[in-house]
């Protein structure tokens, strides 16, 4: 285990060692001056605690204090006196102390203090953490068997929802599955060719971004005379708009200017795609800043936008499936760092349905044939994983024309002897397939 932080800020008035140790547990002592800046710096690894001196007539504690509690709202905060008069304690506690030891300290109790501390705090964020997981692991079983395709139906918003949160003008574009386009909770009726509703959302998609003429004749029209391929251009837009004014007022625009087309949904407008990326993108900056809780709703919510395969009703169109591929490979980031928080935390017969999820989306990812071989031997289905094992290598095989790799066939040989580890289904969370 590596060594717990602890930062000491202001001179100890007795030896601290750099390092100290109480019933196992190593502290790295960081001894800091007592200064406002001193607490601007980032601190990896591991922090347990923070200790500041207090000293007769000395206001910057107090606001060192004030300062560390706005920063670690959890962490424990000890101020340290000599003679420490009634008024500097209650200042202290007002400050965000959460302890008021006098010197001279025992060091041995004072970091078992402190060890006691991290123990009930790890416990309680274990506790808080698998609540959690259980409620949300609910929520996307009941999605997934309640599905059809992909099985993503779940849906944390209604369009109507939607308007109504944004006012009666609010643009809602949906992006997964057939491509939809709501009006004040209203679906918009589009009676479009395909070429030209392979238009309308391609523009929707980079919406509020222009785009030359030239790229989109290259797009649409790539093996069309010049001439011929601008009057189909002009034919199609007026073909779209007048669409688009038939569902009302406040209907999106498409401006052109200086040869530049750009789709204007309005500023309420929104969609299942700019969700599912922002949940997606906030979910991992949750991630690195060891905010598990908010990493956990956040993928949560971008699982629940992710209803199907990007616009299934434009299938054929080359931008379509090379976004499609992109997304995919998100969603599949989304499920494998939920199944592997599932793991974590043992709740193993909601990481079997996630891990089986991935599967529905590529069956050849030999990486959640392995999570979910080793997931079925944990919730005590033994005979599931072998099984599992041997789909891994039919389709492995059919499709791929490989077998399994040396890290599957040794989970599936502990798998079948009963050897498998528990710290061989410890979870490998990483923000990218591998």
């Amino acid at each position: 285990m590596s060594p717990l932080k602890v930062l000491w800020f202001g001179h100890a008035r007795q030896p601290v060692r750099k390092s100290e140790h109480t019933y196992e547990t190593t502290f790295a002592v960081e001894h800091r001056p007592l200064d406002l800046n001193a607490c601007e710096d980032r601190f990896p690894g591991a922090l347990a605690a923070a200790i500041v001196g207090l000293y007769p007539g000395e206001e910057l504690s107090f606001r060192l204090l004030k300062r560390l509690r706005l920063q670690f709202p959890q962490l424990p905060l000890i101020a340290l006196s000599q003679h420490a008069s009634k008024t500097e304690i209650i200042e202290a506690f007002r400050s965000g102390a959460t302890d008021c030891v006098e010197e001279p300290i025992d060091l041995e109790g004072l970091f078992s203090h402190i060890r006691r501390h991290v123990l009930d705090h790890g416990r309680f964020k274990v506790r808080k953490i698998q609540g959690i997981l259980q409620e949300l692991g609910k929520k996307m079983v009941e999605a997934i068997y309640a599905s059809s395709h992909l099985g993503i139906v779940y849906q944390p918003f209604e369009e109507k929802k939607c308007s109504e949160e944004k006012g009666q003008n609010a643009i809602w574009m949906t992006f997964f599955g057939p491509f939809g386009l709501f009006v004040a909770g209203r679906k918009a009726s589009l009676e479009l060719s395909w070429r030209e509703k392979n238009m309308l959302a391609y523009l929707a998609f980079h919406q509020g971004r222009p785009i030359h003429r030239d790229r989109l004749l290259e797009r649409f029209w790539p093996d069309t005379p010049l001439p011929s391929a601008r009057n189909s251009l002009h034919v199609a837009m007026a073909g779209i708009r007048r669409a688009l004014e038939a569902n009302g007022e406040e209907h999106p625009s498409i401006t052109c200017r200086q040869q530049l087309y750009c789709f204007q949904p309005g500023p309420a407008a929104s969609s299942d795609l700019s969700l599912f990326l922002q949940n997606f993108q906030e979910a991992i900056g949750y991630e690195r800043a060891g905010k598990t809780e908010d990493a956990l709703y956040a993928y949560h919510r971008a699982f629940a936008y992710y209803r199907d395969e990007f616009l299934l009703d434009l299938e054929g169109a080359d931008w379509v499936l090379d976004e499609r591929d992109r997304l995919r490979e998100k969603y599949i980031v989304v499920l494998k760092n939920l199944g592997e928080y599932f793991v974590r935390y043992e709740q193993h017969h909601f990481a079997i349905n996630i891990f089986r999820k991935i599967l529905e989306v590529d069956d050849c990812y030999e990486w959640a044939h392995r999570k979910l071989m080793r997931s079925y031997w944990a919730a005590g289905m033994r005979d599931q994983a072998i099984r599992q094992f041997q789909r891994c290598s039919e389709t492995l095989d059919k499709k791929l024309q490989v077998p399994p790799s040396r890290l599957t066939i040794e989970s599936f040989e502990d798998i079948r002897h009963d050897s498998l580890r528990q710290s061989d289904l410890a979870p490998d969370i990483r923000l990218r397939r591998s």
